[in-house]
């Protein structure tokens, strides 16, 4: 008897430890994400469009009203009163076909405030594991009305269980989206793309060459080539992969679509070019590990082009996502002599893009949209470079290889970005969203979800394989819409979706340490902290929605400490810096690609980000001062600068000395002049500027500071020539 208990407990350990093992398997499967073309929905378009018709009159006739879901038990979330998640469905609705799914669009129109008189256009299915997900977005004609879409969430019976939506939200206008010429962009959008090469009589070949990985470290890497045969021509490309390499200033600027990148030997490849190839080749296999066929998810073939340029042909120091051009190329473009081909994070976001578009259609590039959008990429490409084992960083920093990153996610703080909104380096949401205020702070209050998302794995204990499924679930589930105050409730769901509940306290601390939810600005701020605020005077300069205040601040002990340094001398050892040295090659043009990236200058970056911290903020809404959080009793410089939006180009940079605003270009300008004035106006300058000394030697320790406007009413904008483009 007792030999049967112990073979007995023997084999229920034996079978909880298998049990076990195959759901730590499960685990580190993690979930497949897949997508479904619209064309593909329907047997053929003709069918689809008459079944589609048939499925809004039902739909319509039999709707789904509000007392309906609550006595179902559904949780509804709102903002400003406005639907924007359905949770727990709970009506007994179908979305098994494009049929049902459109047929369940319709019926819940009316409930989520949408347009009964309007037009739902079925973008695609998603799948994210077993629950499917159809995308509409409202169109007007064959346009997208920009910010209103709805997603339908079914499960593997295809009941209807979730729903997000943004329809019952204001129609954004051109002038909300911050619509401005973009001569460049529309030049990339008007050029013609070379014609897609027959892929499948490509006759595969390698070449192998040595690639700068980081500042430190070299390795050897083989990328695959393909020749045409009748040609005898190679190309930099991969006909499995359907990736192909080509010029961006040749295709965009000269006008020639025959710009993919050639050789007659397989010889002469540029080891840069080489080396993004490369990346973008690893991003492409890690996220089709996880079901997803390309950018898009759909296939299409990859345009990658180098000699990322300005109008004027000027290299932009850029990597980006294009889109999908002329319907054939997804395409991305990056300039030479960056090095970001050390960085597979920074290539894997632009990526991340991609799958981003393909999942909210036409997105709001502004404000939290825009930042979420680009905090997304961050995320999803920082678990792309750690779990492919291409960093050494345990901080979450984004382009470290560059001997000196561009943003830290751990620590945000570190490279002037906000922890929490409203925090100091928040960005606030822009009147008018052009270049010139970030969009609103895109890229500024990204932070708020790479902090949360950081903090996730290195606090909570979020696996990165977890942290991939969760995010890119919160990825294909979002809207066009969804803010950081929406955020805080997909989170929570996308939790339940990946099986991830365990960390929903972690969650909502971080939802509560970065205040997500809050909406209006604090009417006070933590201790060591300022608002200061500036009203516009109402001219014709102050209304131009090209300024920017800025607010530079010293950290006397930091740069008494970098002065010594600095004036102590040339460097005493082997390993020491000499930043003097590295000042004046910088100055003078010498440095070039070889400081570049290299760890002298990144230790010099650091060194200025120390001594200085920098805050910028625009108008928000029309009647608001401008405002904006800094760190208490520091001396601070502010500056107004004004951007021109067509060219990018600085068209005036206007200097608070004192009590009043000095603008510079004008007051330097009227010193040139052969008036009897000069030696009165050089005084007055003078005068300024020690007003302008004597406030950063006693700078304020408040709560809140309120600038001077004496001065900005005599602000004038001088006009910028436009950017002559090379001919096409």
């Amino acid at each position: 008897m007792f030999r049967k208990i112990i073979c007995l407990l023997t084999a229920l350990v034996l079978a909880a430890g298998m049990a076990c093992t195959a759901a730590a398997e499960g685990r580190r499967e993690g979930l497949q994400f897949a997508i479904t073309a619209a064309d593909a929905l329907w047997e053929n378009a003709a069918d689809g469009e008459a079944a589609a018709a048939e499925a809004r009159k039902s739909g319509l006739a039999s709707p789904v009203t509000e007392e309906e879901l609550v006595a179902a038990g559904a949780r509804i979330d709102r903002e400003d009163g406005i639907i924007f998640m359905i949770r727990d469905f709970g009506v007994p609705r179908m979305a098994r076909t494009a049929e049902e799914a459109v047929e369940t669009a319709w019926s819940l129109v009316k409930t989520l405030d949408g347009n009964e008189e309007g037009e739902l256009e079925l973008v695609n299915r998603l799948n994210i594991g077993k629950t499917g997900v159809w995308f509409f977005h409202e169109v007007r004609g064959d346009e997208p009305v920009y910010g209103r879409m709805l997603k339908i969430f079914f499960d593997e019976e295809g009941r209807v269980n979730t729903v997000v939506s943004s329809l019952g939200f204001p129609e954004e206008t051109d002038e909300s989206l911050g619509a401005e010429e973009d001569p460049l962009g529309q030049r990339v959008l008007d050029a013609e793309t070379p014609e897609i090469p027959d892929f499948s009589k490509m006759l595969p070949g390698e070449w192998t060459f040595t690639a700068e990985i980081t500042p430190w470290e070299s390795r050897d890497i083989t990328v695959p080539v393909m020749q045409d045969p009748d040609t005898g021509l190679w190309y930099l490309g991969d006909p499995v992969r359907k990736i192909v390499l080509g010029d961006f200033k040749k295709m965009v600027l000269e006008g020639q679509p025959d710009c993919l990148l050639t050789s007659p030997e397989n010889n002469g490849w540029d080891p840069e070019d080489a080396l993004i190839f490369h990346r973008i080749l690893q991003c492409r296999d890690f996220f089709s590990r996880k079901g997803w066929d390309g950018p898009d998810g759909l296939g299409t073939p990859v345009l990658l082009l180098n000699n990322l340029c300005l109008l004027n042909g000027e290299a932009m120091d850029n990597a980006c996502y294009i889109g999908l051009l002329q319907e054939k190329w997804q395409t991305f473009a990056y300039s030479r002599g960056a090095g970001f081909g050390r960085c597979l994070d920074i290539l894997a976001h632009e990526y991340t893009h991609a799958i981003t578009e393909t999942s909210i259609g036409v997105g709001l590039y502004k404000d939290d949209y825009g930042a979420i959008n680009e905090a997304i990429s961050d995320i999803i490409g920082n678990l792309c470079e750690m779990m492919l084992g291409e960093t050494k960083d345990t901080q979450w920093n984004l382009g470290e290889n560059l001997g000196s990153a561009f943003r830290s996610m751990a620590d945000p703080h570190a490279r002037e970005q906000p922890e929490y909104v409203w925090d100091e380096f928040y960005a606030p949401k822009a009147l008018y969203p052009n270049d010139a205020n970030d969009r609103g702070g895109v890229h500024a209050n990204s932070s708020i979800l790479n902090y949360t998302a950081s903090r996730l794995c290195l606090d909570a204990g979020m696996a990165p394989e977890e942290a991939l499924d969760f995010w890119w679930t919160v990825d294909l589930a979002m809207g066009s819409r969804t803010d950081y105050y929406q955020m805080a409730e997909l989170m929570e769901w996308a939790l339940r979706e990946t099986g991830l509940e365990k960390y929903r306290e972690a969650v909502r601390s971080m939802v509560g340490k970065t205040r997500m939810t809050l909406r209006a600005r604090p009417d006070t701020v933590p201790v060591g902290q300022m608002l200061v605020e500036l009203n516009l005077p109402d001219t014709e300069a102050m209304k131009d929605h090209g300024w920017t205040l800025m607010g530079i601040q010293l950290q006397t002990g930091e740069a008494l400490s970098f002065l010594f340094n600095l004036l102590s001398g040339p460097p005493a050892g082997e390993g020491d810096t000499d930043f003097i040295g590295l000042i004046e090659q910088i100055a003078e043009g010498e440095a070039g690609a070889a400081t570049w990236g290299s760890p002298e200058q990144a230790e010099l970056q650091e060194q200025f980000r120390k001594v200085f911290l920098t805050h910028t903020t625009w108008q928000a809404a029309e009647g608001e001062p401008l405002a904006m959080i800094v760190q208490r009793g520091l001396p601070t410089l502010y500056l107004l600068m004004n951007l021109d939006l067509s060219t990018t180009e600085i068209r005036n940079i206007v200097l608070l000395a004192g009590s009043e605003w000095l603008d510079i270009e004008g007051s330097l300008g009227s010193l040139g002049e052969e008036t009897e004035m000069n030696g009165e106006k050089a005084g007055e300058i003078v005068e300024k500027m020690i007003s302008l000394g004597m406030s950063l030697l006693l700078p304020e320790d408040a709560e809140r500071q309120s600038l001077p406007t004496a001065g900005l009413d005599r602000v004038e904008l001088s006009a910028v020539p436009e950017a002559e483009a090379p001919a096409a």
